[in-house]
This record gives structure tokens, C-alpha cells and sequence, in this order.
């Protein structure tokens, strides 16, 4: 899924490149539990950006202007009954969200996207207010980690 990550695609080539036989259910190791979700994946986003501060900072900062826009864009087209619109405009914010970590806002404008995909946006102002509840929480916890990071 995207975003990839480099530590994980490496061996998932090389175990395929190798072509090496697959553990048996009996030798099955357990799934991995997965990390509770958060607001901002601080760790994973600097991994991905190579604990560059100076590009996570115009990554971040980009994300925090371009969002708010396409958040009024939504949010009209969501009052005008445009799904198409609307599920157009969940997509590329659930997308930015995804690539600046934030979880939560993620996974908030991925089931507005599904809501609006069926094409009927008359009950989506409630999600639409809590994907912009999460989006401010993450241009929060976004602007602190700037600061401390200057």
C-alpha cells in the first residue's frame, strides 16, 4: 500500500528474487500487531524523507496550505450535492495525508471518499466535520513539530 516503505520493500524483493520457499502454516510466524493509530507518524514520516528536516518542513508546510483549500473545496461540493466533486477532492486529501503521516486524517477522508463514491453526499456533512476536526488536529501537532524542529 502506499506509501511504500523502503525497509519493508527490500526484503519482500529479495525473498522474492530468491524465489526461496515459503514457511509452512506450521512454521508461521504470528502477524505483526499493528501500531495503535495516531495523529502524526512523526518516526515513520522521517524515515520516509530520510530524517531530512529542511524537505520535511516544505512537505509539511505545503501540506498544511494546500488542505486547508481543497478542504473548502470539498465542503462546498458537499453543500452543492456534487459527489463526484467531493469524492475527488477526499481522494487527494486522503492521499496528502498519507504521505505526511497523518493517520487519522487519512483514514477520515478515506471513508468520506467511500461515502461519496456511491454518489449520494446527503449525509456526509457529519464526516466532513470530522475530517476537518482531524485535519486541524494534525496541522497542530504539523505547526508544533515545525517549531521544534526550526
Amino acid at each position: 500500500s502506499k506509501p511504500i516503505q523502503n525497509r519493508e520493500l527490500e526484503p519482500m524483493i529479495e525473498r522474492w528474487a530468491s524465489l526461496a520457499p515459503r514457511e509452512t502454516v506450521a512454521g508461521a510466524k504470528p502477524a505483526p500487531v499493528p501500531p495503535a493509530v495516531v495523529v502524526f507518524d512523526e518516526k515513520g514520516f522521517m524515515e520516509r524523507m530520510n530524517d531530512d528536516v529542511e524537505m520535511c518542513t516544505l512537505v509539511l508546510s505545503t501540506f498544511v496550505e494546500d488542505t486547508a483549500d481543497q478542504l473548502a473545496t470539498l465542503g462546498q461540493a458537499i453543500r452543492d450535492g456534487d459527489a463526484t466533486l467531493a469524492r475527488m477532492k477526499a481522494h487527494g486529501v486522503k492521499g496528502a495525508a498519507g504521505n505526511v503521516a497523518g493517520m487519522l486524517c487519512m483514514q477520515t477522508a478515506l471513508a468520506l471518499e467511500k461515502m461519496c463514491e456511491k454518489g449520494d453526499v446527503s449525509h456526509a456533512a457529519p464526516l466532513y466535520e470530522e475530517l476537518r476536526a482531524r485535519y486541524e488536529d494534525l496541522k497542530k501537532t504539523i505547526l508544533a513539530w515545525m517549531e521544534k524542529n526550526a
